[in-house]
């Protein structure tokens, strides 16, 4: 996802791309994947004047509590560089 944004492609088409491949790939390779948590915090790549103010976007997909001990939670942390500035992407997958 940090490439993805550094490459100035929408977070709108990163998440739908996201969501198709977890939703085919549920039964197959990411069977036991429960859900998944992602946070994208920032200046975005709009050409707006309110792009130069920072926005936190976020999105989840499927089950991801995060106070239950049952399930397994990795997390992951990337900034990715772009030309407005530094943009934190945060990723928590839940998973059996």
């Amino acid at each position: 996802m940090a490439y993805a944004l550094a490459r100035r492609v929408p977070f709108r088409s990163i998440k739908l791309q996201l969501i198709q491949e977890l939703e085919s790939n549920t039964n197959k390779a990411w069977g036991s994947v429960l859900g998944i948590r992602v946070t994208c915090a920032g200046r975005g790549n709009r050409k707006s004047k309110k792009a130069q103010r920072a926005q936190t976007v976020r999105f989840q997909w499927g089950q991801t509590s995060l106070h239950m001990f049952s399930e397994k939670v990795g997390f992951s942390s990337r900034p990715a560089l772009t030309s407005f500035g530094k943009i934190g992407v945060k990723v928590w997958v839940c998973y059996k």
